[in-house]
């Protein structure tokens, strides 16, 4: 925790300056702000703030960076919200990423289960029933599915299904939940022991269903 003690004298120049910096850090996609060659945020002028505000600033830019909302080298697309790596559930890991297949109704499924979020799996407009399915190549227990929509913070379904399989054949629904901006959240009420999972739409929103990424958890 960094302590900035402020004078009374220079109160509220010192304000402003928080303005500016609060500004630089939160909006890294200007073109003003972002350092391209370095993917970080442009720092407001030094040269005119109080040493404690100079370090003060410093180490906001660099905990933005790190957090993961500023994902370095990646420009404006948008940086990742879960761990490639979540916990293990119940002492067991699901399955690495690099193990799964993706097949389904959408467009370049692949791109839902390639660790890149400036990819993207994507029906059409219409695509009542549209569905993906993942397998994860051995049987994994778990109970959370979560969508990423990456930049297409708006391509989620008003309501979309989670079905598990053990075979590949027979699929049972486990949950269903409406769909949220930029990230979709399937919570399903009791751990699962399944090898591949289906993700379907049950009601369509109104743009196209876009997927960046799949985690299961």
């Amino acid at each position: 925790m960094v302590i900035v003690i402020v004078h009374a004298g220079r109160a509220a120049a010192q304000i402003e300056l928080l303005d500016l910096l609060r500004q630089d850090v939160t909006a890294p996609c200007r073109a003003d702000s972002w350092d391209r060659r370095k993917g970080l945020p442009r720092p407001p002028p030094w040269g005119i703030m109080p040493g404690p505000m100079r370090w003060a600033g410093l180490l906001v830019c660099a905990a933005a960076a790190v957090a993961g909302g500023l994902a370095v080298g990646s420009g404006c697309d948008p940086g990742p919200i879960y761990s490639p790596d979540p916990p293990a559930l119940l002492g067991r890991k699901v399955t690495p990423k690099e193990r799964w297949s993706a097949s389904g109704t959408l467009s370049k499924a692949g791109a839902a289960i390639d660790g890149d979020l400036s990819t993207l799996a994507t029906t059409g407009y219409r695509y009542a029933g549209a569905q993906l399915t993942i397998d994860l190549k051995e049987m994994c227990v778990f109970e959370a599915v979560i969508i990423d929509h990456g930049r297409e913070q708006h391509g989620h379904a008003r309501r979309v299904a989670v079905a598990t399989s053990r075979d590949g054949k027979t699929f049972k629904e486990q949950y269903a939940a409406h769909g949220s901006r930029r990230v979709t959240h399937l919570l399903i009420p009791h751990a699962v022991l399944a090898r591949y999972v289906r993700l379907k739409v049950v009601t369509p929103g109104r743009r196209p269903w876009a997927i960046a990424e799949v985690y299961v958890q």
